[in-house]
């Protein structure tokens, strides 16, 4: 039996967290020194393979910009994962976190899977880790320290997630619902060879 699972995840946190630069590195392996802001909101789509499930993995790439917060709203529902990002190397990026999680507790379903993203972990870090883990704790949220420029742990974090999800799939605490941006279908996967051997050895009995 093979299983097909479409599921949405949003990226959200402040202008130049690093969040579309995330984004290039993994899909493209690029980085840009100059990136411009994100515009509202752009889109990213993948697919991976995990034991005997496909996932279709789309991604929605979100504005920090105050002025957008209108439009980015209406993203909010039915995603399966948000992904908050922050600057390790500005300490105010990451007191403004629980703004996003206000944000998400509001407009999104709850039992969204939240992961916390400290990008910039090559620069001089600049954060109290102790508020970060009191963060994590109190909302169940799983952390990671990244690099866009230095491609460091970007597989990495897509990997963790997404080896999550499936385990949470295989064990049937997360299922497809009207509210989590998951979708599941699952078909058989017949053994062509078997079935072109079993046919040619047939026989009619007349």
């Amino acid at each position: 039996m093979v299983k097909s699972v479409k599921l949405k995840m949003i990226l959200l946190g402040d202008a130049y967290s690093g969040k579309t630069s995330i984004m290039n590195r993994y899909f493209n392996n690029v980085f840009e020194h100059d990136s411009k802001s994100t515009i509202g909101v752009d889109f990213f789509k993948t697919t991976l393979q995990k034991n005997d499930t496909n996932y279709s993995i789309f991604i929605w790439d979100t504005s920090g910009q105050e002025k957008f917060n209108s439009i980015i709203k209406s993203y909010y529902r039915n995603m399966t994962v948000a992904i908050l990002v922050f600057d390790l190397s500005n300490k105010e990026s990451i007191f403004n976190i629980q703004d996003w999680l206000n944000s998400i507790n509001m407009y999104c379903h709850k039992d969204i899977i939240i992961y916390l993203v400290g990008n910039k972990c090559d620069k001089e870090i600049t954060i109290d880790y102790e508020f970060v883990d009191e963060l994590c704790r109190n909302n169940n949220i799983i952390f990671l320290e990244v690099s866009a420029r230095n491609n460091i742990n970007i597989n990495r974090l897509i990997d963790t997630i997404m080896n999550n999800i499936d385990t949470q799939i295989s064990n049937c605490v997360l299922k497809p619902n009207n509210f989590n941006g998951l979708t599941m279908k699952e078909s058989f996967n017949f053994n062509e060879t078997y079935y072109k051997k079993k046919k040619k050895n047939c026989c009619t009995i007349l």
